[in-house]
Order: C-alpha cells, then structure tokens, then sequence
C-alpha cells in the first residue's frame, strides 16, 4: 500500500461506530457516508466496506462463488472489527482497491494541498555545512562602458 493514512484520536473516537456500521449491509455503508462523511476514519472504512460490498457480487457464482464468499465473510468480520475497535487497517487483497475510489485522499496529498496553500519558512541553515557566498553581480555590458558621456551645457 503506497498510501499512508493517519487520524488523530478525536477522529477515530468520533467515526468508530460508523466506522463499523458501513460493514452492516448497504444501508449502513450509506447511513455511514451520508452521516460521517466530514470525519477521516469513516470515510476511510466506507471505502474499505464499499469494495467489500461490491465484492459480494460475484458469491452467486457457482462453487468458485462460494468459496469466495467463505473469504469474502472473513473480511466483513475483519472489517467490522477494525471499524468498531477503532483501527486503519486495509481489507486483506481487495483493500488496495478501495483506495482507487479516493472517497479519502491519502496523507501525503493532504500535506500537498495544506503546503500550496500556506507558506512555507525559509529551512534553517544546516550546521556543519559550508554556504556558499553569493555570486558577484555582472560586469557591465560593453555598450554602458563605450557609451559618450552626456554633454549638455
């Protein structure tokens, strides 16, 4: 997973119960998204859950259908889990997936947005390293040095 997501503890307190409650059928993965979708850690589990729920669709698929719905139910336990007990965890295989649906931008985008918008401080000089001076300004161009002088009198 290239992508890196954190949430302050306020966050994860506030988004737990919704945070499992988008695992509980499509009614809760959109009473979820319509009720928690300014908190970061519900938004980072209805992803997580919507790809879970689409999922599901192919368990009607005779034998190969059924074994995967055995994995399929295995994740909704495991996502129920994280969403109640308040972990970021991505789904097991189909977890990466979720991320493509960018209902969460990841941190990094985050501080991208946060940078172009605040100005950043010039970074203290490094101890230890040696600056260079500025470079001298140019030397005049030959056309100023031949120019007459302006003689009016």
């Amino acid at each position: 997973m290239d992508e890196q997501y954190t949430f302050t503890q306020q966050e994860i307190d506030d988004g737990k119960g919704l945070a499992g409650l988008a695992y509980i059928t499509w009614i809760g993965l959109l009473i979820a998204f319509l009720v928690g979708k300014e908190n970061r850690f519900t938004r980072y589990h209805i992803q997580q859950a919507l790809v879970l729920l689409i999922a599901f669709l192919l368990v009607p698929i005779p034998v190969i259908g059924w074994i995967w719905g055995i994995f399929c139910l295995v994740l909704w336990v495991m996502g129920l889990i994280n969403g109640f007990s308040g972990n970021a965890k991505p789904l097991f295989l189909i977890g990466p997936i979720g991320f493509k649906f960018n209902i969460l931008e990841p941190d990094d985008t985050r501080s991208a947005q946060q940078s172009q918008t605040q100005p950043t401080p010039p970074a203290p000089p490094q101890t230890g390293t040696r600056q260079e001076p500025p470079p001298p300004p140019p030397p005049p161009s030959t056309e100023e040095q031949q120019a007459p002088p302006d003689t009016q009198g």
